[in-house]
């Protein structure tokens, strides 16, 4: 009797190492998804503070053109 008790203990206690351990590999795979994508994204995509400088440095190109284009509108005149 004691020797089938004593094997249900361990069995138990085996049966939930493993489901431990699988869980925790669950886990740290879940997590280096998570740091890829992270990565990705910081990779791929602009910051705000660096799209804004992007727009203003386009906004003065656009304002050079307008001026020549008026320049050369009003000298044509």
């Amino acid at each position: 009797m004691i020797e089938s008790l004593v094997s249900a203990v361990i069995a138990l206690f085996t049966g939930g190492a493993i489901l431990t351990s699988r869980t925790h590999a669950r886990i740290t795979e879940m997590e280096k998804r998570v740091d890829a994508f992270e990565l990705r994204v910081a990779e791929d995509y602009l910051s705000k503070k660096d799209f804004s400088g992007i727009l203003q440095r386009l906004e003065r190109s656009m304002e050079k053109m307008d001026e020549k284009l008026d320049r050369l509108i009003s000298s044509r005149s």
